[in-house]
């Protein structure tokens, strides 16, 4: 025989691959970015979703045509991410309003019998949430707050005091919620039973905070 014949030929040499696996990988590789890119999508409205349903429940108490809130609820809600707020650590991030709803005083410095009387209200409508008041934190929000004494005592001791750059046109009592973002506005002297009230009821619906 010849011996060129007994010479194998380039079929018999090349691996054992599918000639379309390649091409096949590509699709898989499209298919797990597509997939990555939704659930990073899902992941990041997920918390805005949580809050919004949270406050169609609270508002309309699953009768509609017939609000049950005590306060005024923001649509849309006012973010704070752009008003240049700062603590005594620097600047704020979103992750500063992040697990935590604030009931907030937002008055301009200084704080006198009335502003800390306040505060001590809040910090007592907090108090009375009992298992849930680990979800909320009292905040005195306003222009020169840093540099005035701070009226933290008492049951509002762990008084949490931001800055804005601009003042108040006039005290008002505001819910924020985790995203940073300001959900029900109450006049300063709104009744703290009505507070908790709504309070009581939006933590009860909202799975975030």
């Amino acid at each position: 025989m010849n011996r060129l014949e007994q010479l194998p030929d380039d079929s018999a040499c090349a691996p054992n691959t599918p000639v379309n696996k390649l091409p096949r990988d590509w699709s898989t590789a499209r298919q797990l970015r597509r997939k990555s890119r939704w659930t990073l999508l899902v992941i990041a409205v997920m918390p805005l979703l949580a809050i919004a349903v949270a406050l169609a429940l609270f508002y309309f108490d699953w009768r509609p045509g017939k609000p049950a809130s005590r306060g005024e609820l923001l649509t849309p809600p006012i973010s704070l991410a752009n008003k240049n707020l700062r603590d005594k650590h620097g600047a704020l991030t979103t992750d500063y309003w992040r697990g935590k709803w604030s009931l907030t005083l937002a008055r301009d410095a200084p704080c006198g019998v009335n502003c800390r009387a306040t505060i001590q209200s809040l910090a007592r409508v907090r108090v009375s949430l009992a298992k849930e008041m680990q979800r909320i934190r009292i905040l005195w929000l306003g222009a020169n707050v840093l540099r005035a004494p701070s009226p933290a005592s008492g049951r509002a001791a762990d008084l949490h005091i931001v800055e804005s750059s601009s003042a108040w046109e006039s005290p008002r009592i505001l819910l924020i919620d985790p995203l940073g973002n300001i959900v029900i506005r109450y006049e300063a002297d709104a009744p703290a039973q009505d507070i908790r009230a709504d309070l009581y009821r939006l933590l009860k619906y909202s799975w975030v905070g």
